[in-house]
């Protein structure tokens, strides 16, 4: 039975400062010339067992990219094919990025420190990210300080679907090539309908949309997962098939004495105004994650559904020659931004990841980061996240 304090346990996560430093076995692929960032992974502790990595070098160069969920988004992945893992939790993983391989070893053992005060049962893995072949990577001494990486604003354009486990097997379809709109739901039932007339399947699907090396790097966490628990993994080649799934709709009479087709009318200004914050999502997202002050600080998806509502709410100046410009409501004194501060398993261990303190104490550290979430929590601004941590650095020296 979960015990009734386990809440308040995990609400101290990564708050325990460890004396000792207990040794980890860390495999070649953990930097004996430190090159990129480093990173562990863990799951949620909403979960009775807790899957955490080994330290592993990210192969990311620090100037460039600062962005985990990739990373993440592949861990889940892996966690979902192997483990069949079902996460109530708004942040079902965590990796966060490091400079050194002392933050990095303090927060991991303070982690699973916490979680084993809770009962849980630890299941360690060797999982770790691995970038495209040729990617770029620079020493961490070579790091420029407050350098703004380019903005990647890729759109997804490809469709994947995977299968629940059903008789020890897994299917797969894509990535496919799908421009936008997709109608995700129709993708799901028509992948579900293909495997029940021919493999006989139960259960469900899931189709997500992203771009394609990223949709390709998605199903390849998933299946490797699947494949290292021994499941057979059938990859199908099925297509959703929009024109099939509309001759399989009782088809319109046809009548000589009906009025001529009317021209569409106008979308409604809502729809409008939803569409535009659609459009605008990809760059939402890169302006939060390419701070990597902020995109510790703050969850880059929760501030994005938060300009999303914030566009569709205030119609007429989304849809005026001038609307509101990104970096207006990033400001965050246009809606409650409070509600998207990162959790505290994922603040702590973020904000250690950005701080530059060479030589403090982990009591210092652990200072910036309390004195930061206050600052934050009193004045929940994204623009301003480096301002507050460099205000709480002073006030902690």
């Amino acid at each position: 039975m979960r015990p009734r304090n386990l809440s308040a346990r995990v609400g101290l996560i990564f708050c325990v400062v460890i004396l000792s430093v207990v040794s980890i076995d860390f495999t070649g692929r953990a930097v004996a010339t430190q090159v990129g960032l480093l990173a562990y992974c863990a799951s949620s502790p909403d979960q009775s067992d807790i899957y955490i990595t080994q330290i592993f070098n990210t192969g990311l160069d620090p100037a460039l990219s600062q962005d985990s969920n990739p990373i993440q988004n592949e861990y889940i992945e892996y966690l979902k094919g192997r483990f069949d893992v079902k996460s109530n939790s708004n942040f079902p993983v965590a990796c966060p990025l490091f400079l050194n391989m002392s933050q990095a070893q303090s927060t991991r053992q303070n982690y699973e420190m916490q979680m084993r005060q809770g009962n849980k049962h630890i299941v360690q893995l060797e999982w770790h990210y691995r970038p495209e072949p040729g990617a770029a990577i620079a020493p961490i001494a070579a790091i420029p300080q407050h350098r703004m990486p380019r903005v990647n604003t890729a759109q997804a354009d490809h469709t994947f679907c995977i299968s629940d486990v059903y008789q020890n097997a897994v299917y797969v379809t894509g990535p496919v090539a799908t421009p936008p709109p997709v109608a995700m739901y129709a993708w799901a039932n028509g992948f579900t309908d293909f495997l029940k007339g021919k493999y006989s399947f139960e259960g469900r699907v899931y189709c997500n949309m992203s771009t394609n090396e990223s949709a390709r790097r998605l199903v390849n966490a998933h299946l490797d997962g699947s494949r290292a628990a021994g499941r057979k993994v059938v990859e199908t080649g099925w297509k959703y098939d929009a024109t099939q799934a509309m001759s399989q709709s009782r088809p319109i009479a046809q009548d000589e004495d009906r009025e001529p087709a009317q021209r569409p009318a106008a979308q409604p200004s809502n729809l409008q105004a939803r569409d535009f914050s659609i459009k605008e999502n990809p760059r939402v997202t890169a302006y939060c994650v390419h701070d990597r002050v902020m995109a510790a600080a703050f969850d880059c998806d929760c501030l994005r559904r938060q300009i999303a509502t914030y566009r569709k709410d205030h119609v007429s100046d989304t849809l005026s020659a001038s609307p509101t410009p990104l970096e207006e409501l990033f400001k965050g004194d246009k809606f409650d931004c409070r509600s998207c501060i990162q959790v505290d398993w994922k603040f702590k261990p973020g904000v250690r990841g950005v701080m530059h303190l060479p030589g403090s104490s982990d009591v210092v550290r652990e200072c910036v980061v309390e004195k930061f979430h206050a600052l934050l929590t009193a004045k929940p601004y994204p623009s301003q996240s480096q301002e507050l941590l460099d205000q709480a650095i002073r006030t902690c020296r």
